[in-house]
């Protein structure tokens, strides 16, 4: 498995296969390491030698802090290609893209391996296209660890119909996630965009669904900033500067109200209380 996830991580564009070589993936069962009787450690292994508290600090500098981008290799999924980015310090909005992730350390013993992957899993965020997501995640990174990714980012640059969001929302909610971030790069109006988005719409039923969430985001693409400048800051009838994204934050902070924070889940049902059609059902 740790090769496995070697591989996966290096960050260069493989070759695209020929046509008949495209192919569903093969369901195979995975080899849940943490139930094996554990191998003895190789005596010149000098990393078990630190203490545990050090190894850590190792994992977060090598396998830490990134956002990785995933997307299939080809429009029948053979396999998926991952960029992997890290923040800049000199424009904080802005990624650096690197050209691998140390994961070779996963590979040095069973221990470090134990030890390395949740910190691979959690301490990064994983941003897929919305469109791929429901059918990425299960390959890479895979649903064996559905549990242990706390971070999301979805890109929504493409029309999604409600069945997909439907399963994409259905496994957000699998995850035991500490922040969702979802960027829009529809080409229309802030404001049917938030119209569509909008609590009491199928879609915001089901995003609401998600609970225990740290930090939720929704925003627009910088590339939807910058093309579409004169609809973020508008001017009204009395030559004053509106912010045309105003209607958008409105609705992220009544996300945020009933989605993040100790109180979230008490306010989250006495919204719930109050439609009358009901919650919707999320079994």
């Amino acid at each position: 498995m740790a090769s496995t996830l070697f591989a996966w991580a290096l960050c260069w564009k493989r070759p695209r296969p020929h046509c008949d070589e495209v192919r569903d993936p093969i369901p195979t069962q995975r080899l849940d390491m943490t139930a094996t009787a554990p191998a003895t450690a190789p005596e010149c292994c000098y990393l078990l030698q630190l203490p545990t508290e050090l190894r850590l600090v190792i994992f977060d500098v090598l396998l830490a802090n990134h956002t990785i981008q995933v997307w299939p290799s080809e429009t029948e999924l053979c396999g998926v290609e991952p960029a992997v980015f890290a923040p800049d310090p000199n424009k904080p909005r802005r990624l650096l893209r690197v050209p691998y992730l140390g994961v070779a350390v996963l590979e040095t013993c069973r221990q470090l391996y134990l030890e390395g992957l949740p910190v691979f899993h959690q301490r990064n965020i994983f941003q897929f296209d919305i469109r791929h997501f429901a059918k990425l995640f299960p390959c890479a990174p895979g649903l064996h660890c559905v549990g242990t990714v706390r971070h999301v980012s979805l890109l929504y640059s493409r029309w999604a119909d409600s069945e997909l969001w439907t399963l994409t929302f259905d496994l957000l909610r699998m995850m035991q996630l500490e922040t969702l971030s979802i960027i829009s790069g529809i080409s229309y109006n802030v404001r049917p965009l938030v119209e569509s988005f909008a609590l009491n719409k199928r879609w915001g039923r089901q995003l609401l669904a998600i609970r225990g969430l740290r930090a939720l985001d929704i925003t627009l693409s910088e590339v939807w900033l910058q093309s579409h400048s004169s609809r973020v800051k508008q001017v009204d009838s009395d030559g004053r500067e509106v912010d045309g994204l105003l209607p958008l934050k409105q609705l992220v902070d009544e996300y945020r109200t009933l989605m993040v924070g100790p109180k979230a889940d008490e306010r989250y049902l006495a919204f719930l209380a109050e439609q009358t059609d009901g919650p919707l059902s999320v079994a």
